[in-house]
């Protein structure tokens, strides 16, 4: 049995979630316990995990447990006191089950425990990350709606960035959930980033895109320009067309880059655009101008 701690139970802030045992007369309170739990998990065997849980008290309502460690005797004064598993803490058994894409066993912990937070969970969505499951995930948001927008490095990376970094048949069945969850699509990849940037430069399709720009979101040039650089037809286009795109994209730059790729079919969608664009800035310019002479009439009587 490995020892995982030797710190000083005074001095160890999660003794007070601990169960003092002695393991001479509790053999079974042993490793045991905690790997028959994590392989239930893993197999997917609901039964043998409702067993184990039924066995220690736990049952639908029980609180989650965040200590993974039990004394063996002695006094919390003394520092010599090895330090053993008895079961995992719940956020493990879910990654455990996460990780496997068991979604029974997903259920059945969540059930058994409504009141799991998944605030801190970083296993968990490592866990979704590298093993995607779209059913799972979903489990996962109907219990805690807030996962979605689980922020993993402030303003830096959320669940929803780095899921925009998987390969796209990977992505898309996580992604969808993720937005249609409510995910922050303004978060991440600091300013001007967010969910849209990382989607075009992760390569995600023009589904997705469409998707997180159905949100309100701004196009900048830094979302423009990698489109483009990538010459991807559809994405270009989903971007440019985007009422929100109109005035807050750098043309000259955008021509620039299109024209750099010698794409054609690319330099006549960014020409188009940025025509498009020039008569709706000379409208609104004439809009201004009118309505400063009406405002200058209305004022001192001349035009």
């Amino acid at each position: 049995m490995g020892i995982l701690s030797t710190k000083p139970l005074a001095q160890n802030s999660d003794f007070h979630a601990s169960i003092m045992i002695n393991r001479d007369e509790h053999p079974e309170s042993d490793s045991g316990t905690w790997k028959s739990m994590l392989d239930a998990c893993s197999s997917g065997d609901v039964e043998s995990l409702q067993k184990l849980f039924n066995k220690h008290g736990i049952q639908r309502g029980s609180k989650p447990i965040p200590v993974r460690f039990v004394a063996t005797g002695g006094s919390q004064a003394d520092s010599k006191e090895c330090i053993v598993p008895i079961m995992p803490a719940t956020d493990e058994l879910l990654e455990q089950a996460v990780a496997a894409r068991q979604i029974n066993v997903v259920r059945l912990i969540l059930h058994t425990y409504p009141s799991l937070s998944l605030d801190q969970s970083h296993g968990v969505v490592r866990a979704v990350l590298e093993n995607p499951d779209a059913e799972v995930l979903e489990a996962l948001c109907n219990h805690a709606p807030d996962f979605a927008s689980f922020s993993i490095d402030s303003g830096l990376r959320t669940f929803l960035t780095d899921a925009c970094t998987l390969p796209p048949d990977q992505a898309v069945p996580i992604l969808n959930v993720l937005l249609d969850n409510g995910a922050d699509v303004d978060d991440g990849w600091g300013p001007g980033g967010g969910a849209l940037f990382a989607a075009v430069v992760g390569h995600q399709p023009e589904e997705i895109i469409n998707k997180i720009l159905s949100k309100g979101i701004n196009v900048s040039s830094r979302v423009a320009v990698p489109a483009i650089q990538q010459s991807c037809v559809e994405v270009i286009r989903a971007l440019l067309s985007n009422g929100n795109a109109t005035l807050k994209v750098d043309v000259q730059k955008c021509i620039e880059e299109a024209e750099k790729r010698g794409d054609k079919e690319v330099i006549m969608i960014v020409k188009d655009w940025a025509q498009d664009r020039a008569e709706i800035v000379s409208r609104k310019n004439a809009v201004e101008r009118s309505r400063k002479k009406w405002w200058n009439f209305c004022r001192f009587g001349v035009n």
